[in-house]
């Protein structure tokens, strides 16, 4: 195991550890965190088990910077995009409906990796607070997305919370629990209705 994690700089690097994230990735969302080891997702990427602990410390290690790639590729386009619009009602109601579309992909394609996660950062304090700053980041760019915009919105830290943890509950319900009694086009009419309210009222 490598002494130093190194950040790649040329391209080849860089594509090696691009290849080590999406092969991890695909591996865990299939098999789950705990059931695939660094030297499989080194043999899917194509490269050495040096070549992984040269840029990750461990699992956990490469599934945070998928997290930290999901917030740069996904979410940042999306506030971008809240920011850039004239936001009123009308386009809030479209923005909602596309974010909800586009979270419960995301949580989708993490597969069983998710509760894998989530069991995992119950028993690692520090791998926790990594996580929940991931989460603050996230929030906080909305938060700063929702000053910037039209809305005009009070107490926008706190409703910001609020939306986050409804929006998170949809789509663990809609990529996880799926209810036999739930239909998921109601559910997510009544999940933009609650948001509308929460947000601009």
């Amino acid at each position: 195991m490598s002494d130093v994690i190194k950040t790649p700089v040329q391209q080849r690097s860089i594509d090696k550890k691009n290849r080590l994230l999406k092969a991890g990735l695909d591996l865990m969302r299939e098999r789950g965190y705990y059931h695939v080891n660094a030297a499989e997702i080194a043999k899917a990427a194509g490269v050495s088990t040096g070549i992984f602990y040269r840029y990750f410390e461990n699992k956990m290690d490469l599934v945070l910077e998928i997290m930290n790639q999901i917030v740069n590729d996904s979410f940042k386009p999306l506030i971008q995009e809240f920011i850039q619009k004239d936001m009123d009602q009308t386009n809030f109601i479209t923005f909602i409906s596309k974010l909800l579309d586009e979270l419960s992909e995301i949580h989708e394609g993490l597969g069983i990796l998710h509760n894998d996660v989530n069991t995992l950062l119950s028993t690692d304090e520090t791998k926790c607070n990594l996580w929940m700053t991931l989460e603050d980041q996230i929030m906080q760019l909305f938060v700063n997305a929702a000053k910037q915009s039209n809305l005009e919105m009070v107490n926008p830290e706190e409703k910001v919370h609020i939306a986050y943890n409804l929006v998170e509950s949809y789509c663990h319900e809609k990529a996880f629990h799926k209810h036999d009694y739930i239909d998921y086009d109601i559910l997510k009419q009544e999940i933009i209705k609650t948001l509308v309210h929460i947000i601009i009222a």
